[in-house]
């Protein structure tokens, strides 16, 4: 299958096929029809028509990144990781265990959560994304709207959202039972070092029914995270703490929970160093 490709470098197999810059080139349309493709998109590049179906390319696997304007970044049947950038982005998994990024950088650690560097850089421009079949991971950026798509999916939004009074995420398709959220609580450390105990994450934690939209809106300490579709305020919830004297489970009173018990709760609440959310600062 061949498409037409506005990027500056592909990677396939060994293979590095490089772009001349052009101007003018502001939304990306990227779509490969093979599993296991492995691409690197960049807006300033030349148009390039690649056909992916040629058997003699040993194809590694998706990478796509889009840039600070509109994308429309769709995956493969295989493990993509697709990552939107600044910009109104719409992000397509497709089939496969994917991981799609609402605002994100070139850079990629896995112990990182929604973009490299700062908070600040955090998409905020309100994407759109469907993990599709498989099981998926989303990183949700402030108004960012996600839908899993079939499979047992793992949401991941923020606790503290800069700037404060942001839009809150929201999640379509949320099961319970199969799909988990993950609401991450990063603590600053040394120059930036606040008071945090378990107990105030956890009493902060709040969820409400709206029965005139047949939505539950998850909040912390009154700021609006994420909206789930229907009922959902009876989630079974768990803390995990990795800050204070290393990594500890709670449940919503508070009591300690294995962690087994802890990483099969629908809601996870993760208290984690801020580097450990974001990635270093570069």
């Amino acid at each position: 299958m061949s498409f037409l490709l506005m990027l500056g470098t592909l990677l396939v197999g060994s293979f590095a096929l490089v772009g001349d810059d052009v101007e003018g080139v502001e939304e990306d349309v990227i779509e490969s029809g093979k599993e296991d493709d492995l691409i690197e998109a960049d807006p300033e590049a030349a148009l390039a028509e690649i056909d992916l179906n040629d058997e003699e390319l040993d194809l590694l696997g998706v990478w796509l990144n889009g840039d600070d304007e509109a994308d429309d970044l769709t995956g493969t049947d295989g493990d993509d990781s697709i990552f939107g950038g600044e910009g109104a982005d719409t992000i397509e998994g497709g089939a496969g265990d994917d991981e799609l990024f609402s605002g994100s950088d070139a850079s990629f650690r896995d112990d990182w959560n929604h973009a490299p560097g700062t908070l600040t850089r955090v998409d905020d421009a309100g994407d759109v994304l469907d993990g599709g079949a498989g099981d998926d991971e989303l990183w949700l950026g402030q108004g960012t709207v996600a839908t899993g798509g079939e499979g047992a999916d793992l949401f991941h939004v923020f606790g503290a959202t800069y700037p404060a009074d942001a839009e809150a995420a929201e999640i379509t398709d949320f099961t319970a039972g199969e799909d988990q959220l993950e609401i991450d609580f990063p603590v600053h450390e040394g120059y930036y070092a606040q008071d945090f105990t378990t107990e105030d994450a956890i009493n902060g934690l709040l969820s409400s029914y709206d029965a005139e939209t047949d939505t539950t809106l998850i909040e912390i300490d009154g700021e609006e995270v994420v909206t789930l579709n229907g009922d959902q305020t009876d989630l079974s919830i768990a803390f995990y703490d990795n800050v204070n004297g290393g990594a500890e489970w709670f449940d919503i009173e508070g009591n300690a929970m294995s962690e087994e018990e802890g990483e099969s709760a629908d809601i996870i609440l993760c208290a984690r160093a801020l580097q450990e959310v974001i990635g270093e600062i570069s």
